[in-house]
């Protein structure tokens, strides 16, 4: 599973809800001088924050459901306005909720939460999850059922 590809679908989504206002989307960038937060206009950024697994499909091979969390951070100075986070959430919450990334189910809102930094920096996260599914790649092993192992061909 392409971690890099489905944060990717989920930046172009966004991107293009985007296209004609001032926001911009971005991958969470690995390096804190890459790390902008304090821009005259608002900024998204996306990041895997992890995954759950919610049962098992089969053990022979492995397949089991999987379920991917994203969260969309969004700093802005402002909270209301055409270029306030209150509006970049209308813009977030169309574009994503419902949206399906690269080899997922639809993405869903877990939460939101609006915070302010001492840097007069607003802050608002969103968590989001999606469901997808884990399988074994590699099938080097045969695939033995316990209740025949012990008949042999002659039998």
């Amino acid at each position: 599973m392409d971690i890099e590809a489905i944060q990717e679908s989920i930046t172009t989504q966004l991107t293009g809800v985007f296209q004609g206002s001032t926001y911009t989307a971005q991958i969470l960038p690995e390096a804190d001088a890459s790390y902008q937060r304090a821009v005259p206009d608002a900024i998204s950024y996306v990041v895997y924050t992890g995954s759950d697994t919610t049962g098992i499909i089969s053990t022979d091979p492995i397949v089991q459901h999987r379920r991917l969390k994203f969260n969309i951070e969004c700093y802005g100075r402002l909270l209301y306005g055409d270029t306030g986070l209150f509006q970049l959430r209308s813009l977030v919450e169309s574009a994503l909720v419902g949206f399906r990334p690269s080899n997922c189910d639809r993405l869903y809102l877990v939460k939101d939460e609006i915070s302010r930094g001492e840097d007069g920096i607003w802050c608002h996260a969103y968590n989001l999850e999606c469901m997808t599914v884990l399988t074994q790649d590699k099938f080097s092993e045969p695939i033995v059922i316990p209740s025949f192992s012990g008949i042999s061909e002659n039998e």
